[in-house]
């Protein structure tokens, strides 16, 4: 786990140990994460390389320790807590290994351990046993944080609290929020709002963090996101109140209601064309990750609600949208976040879709409305795929499964595929839920079977299309849909 992603820095750490006395500093979120790395190192390095550091390695974690070591030679330092202040002089005696923790990890020149990608960090979590598909749901969860997994999953129950605990009352507007862009001043309006402050007194103690050794917060130029929603959500959940729910809600409808049509090739390109001004991906998905944290771990964040429940709290917001279940337009400029939001409300979001297929409403064809732009470069995607992706994340909960097959069965019925070139259909969706040797659903045999039932009692010429495509070949493909991000569905 801690080599992955990791093979040229692991490479070059083995150099330096190998070699003569010299200091070295690596950049990581953590201390511990460097020196759990450096003997990670040590351990696969090849066999008489790795006995002979085992012999002359030593971790070093306090003043007096450092103290003691000054008068010997040969000996490789890992140092890291209270020794850090003798590293300069325990490196004139050999190699000598130091951590860089919060700003000073930025410095200029020091070698990094950054974050592994998802997959990456998944296919090391695969060796030791844990299923691929779990292993990649872990990995995003803890935002590809080794620091965080720990904190997420400790070991032999030991857990302390992140560095910046004491602070989560002033970090709560922040931390709802979840991710915005300081140079664009929407989003600092809404940022502002869940604080009920002026911006600058929001971003203040967020801005604070970047100097800890784990900060909630990382900062890419003017882009502020949470480090690990879920991570952070039990430091803050129970200190948020009822004004908090308000100015949420609010700030909830006002950035995904917001949708700006986008530009043809011949516009972007002209030189009169401004780009006229919206909310950063960063805040939309932000927003709606805080809501599916709301709806499936209210217990992790110690949600307590008068009069209503997390859940309920977000199927209100969701159905506050303008124009909800009224027309198609509704889900327009929410499509990059359908699934999450799907995932936190997924009975307002089926209930909707159902309204929009009902009897002879020509509505839902419009899901299928692909842009007339031909450049390829700005070509948009119908939004029907969008649709699709969420259906299948919802198909995973055996519960919805039926409701979902409807659905997507009615989609089946209105969609004119012979006028796209898009693969994405409502048939190949519904194919993949159901295919015997690889269902892509938690849902057991028998239940897959009543809503196949189902299905073909209310859609016989869709379902009869169905059966066919789920018959047996001799060569056959599938591709695994999406799970749910947050929400358990196995049962």
């Amino acid at each position: 786990m801690l080599l992955a992603g990791r093979a040229e820095e692991a490479n070059r750490l083995l150099e330096v140990l190998t070699g003569g006395p010299q200091n070295f500093t690596i950049g990581a979120e953590s201390a511990e994460e460097v020196i759990a790395f450096a003997v990670a190192v040590i351990r696969t390095a090849p066999e008489q390389v790795r006995l002979l550091l085992e012999a002359k390695t030593m971790i070093v974690e306090t003043a007096e320790a450092a103290q003691f070591l000054h008068g010997m030679k040969d000996i490789v330092y890992l140092v890291w807590r209270g020794a850090e202040a003798h590293a300069a002089s325990l490196g004139q005696r050999g190699a000598t290994l130091t951590a860089a923790t919060g700003i000073q990890r930025k410095r200029q020149g020091l070698m990094k351990l950054n974050r592994p990608s998802a997959s990456v960090m998944a296919e090391a979590m695969s060796t030791m046993n844990i299923e691929r598909q779990k292993a990649y749901e872990l990995a995003q969860k803890c935002g590809r944080s080794l620091v965080i997994l720990r904190r997420l999953y400790p070991a032999a129950g030991i857990d302390a609290p992140a560095e910046w605990a004491g602070q989560a009352k002033a970090l709560k507007p922040a931390l709802l929020a979840g991710g915005w862009t300081g140079d664009s001043q929407l989003d600092r309006d809404v940022v502002a709002s869940l604080g009920g402050s002026d911006y600058l007194a929001v971003e203040k103690p967020v801005r604070e963090t970047l100097g800890l050794s784990d900060p909630p917060f990382d900062k890419v130029e003017q882009v502020w996101q949470v480090r690990a929603a879920v991570d952070a959500f039990p430091y803050y959940g129970h200190l948020v109140d009822e004004e908090d729910l308000v100015r949420l809600k609010a700030a909830v409808v006002k950035v995904l209601s917001h949708h700006v049509v986008q530009p043809t090739a011949e516009e972007k390109f002209s030189l009169d064309y401004r780009a006229p001004a919206d909310y950063s991906s960063w805040l939309r998905d932000g927003l709606a990750y805080t809501l599916n944290l709301f709806a499936v771990m209210p217990e992790v964040g110690g949600l307590e609600f008068s009069g209503t429940t997390p859940q309920r709290y977000v199927n209100d917001v969701i159905r506050s949208l303008p124009e909800y279940a009224k027309s198609h337009r509704w889900l327009l400029p929410i499509l990059p976040q359908l699934s999450v939001l799907a995932e936190a409300a997924p009975i307002p979001f089926l209930e909707a879709l159902e309204k929009s297929l009902e009897g002879a409403n020509n509505d839902a064809l419009n899901l299928f409305q692909e842009s007339d732009n031909n450049d390829f470069l700005f070509r948009q995607t119908s939004p029907h795929v969008y649709i699709l992706w969420a259906l299948e994340i919802l198909a995973w909960d055996p519960v919805l499964l039926p409701r979902v097959a409807l659905v997507l069965g009615k989609l089946a019925r209105i969609d004119p595929k012979a006028k796209s070139n898009n693969g994405n259909r409502p048939l190949s969706s519904l194919r993949s839920i159901f295919l015997a040797w690889s269902p892509n659903t938690d849902a057991d045999l028998s239940k897959r079977i009543k809503a196949l039932d189902g299905l073909i009692r209310v859609l016989p010429d869709v379902s009869w299309e169905l059966l066919l495509a789920l018959a047996p070949r001799s060569h056959d493909t599938s591709t695994p849909t999406a799970r749910p991000k947050l929400r358990d569905t196995t049962p």
